[in-house]
């Protein structure tokens, strides 16, 4: 597969679900004038990725992208498969926050 139709689907994907999360986000609350102003904030920087980014894809050939692709994906994926088989770690691992009195 080309580099630009594996990226063109990541795309896709991650537009899908990231939609797809918003309500469930605004229902738990997730979305506090703290985060819309770090969203805000960062918001300049978004162009500067995307130019990065199509500077990287032109210039990086299908058999470099697949040399960092595919052991990205792979350790990703082995880091998630072992956090979602592991024991919680009750201290470290909430959800929100708890506070400490």
């Amino acid at each position: 597969m080309h580099h630009t139709t594996f990226q063109a689907t990541g795309i896709r994907f991650f537009f899908v679900v990231n939609w797809s999360e918003l309500l469930p986000y605004v229902w738990l609350g997730q979305w506090t004038a703290d985060n819309l102003v770090t969203s805000a904030l960062l918001l300049p920087l978004a162009p500067v990725g995307v130019a990065l980014g199509r500077y990287l894809h032109i210039r990086v050939d299908d058999k470099l992208f697949y040399r960092v692709v595919t052991p990205a994906c792979s350790s990703s994926g082995s880091s998630c498969s072992t956090t979602s088989l592991s024991p919680p770690d009750t201290e470290r691992n909430h959800a929100v926050p708890v506070p400490r009195h």
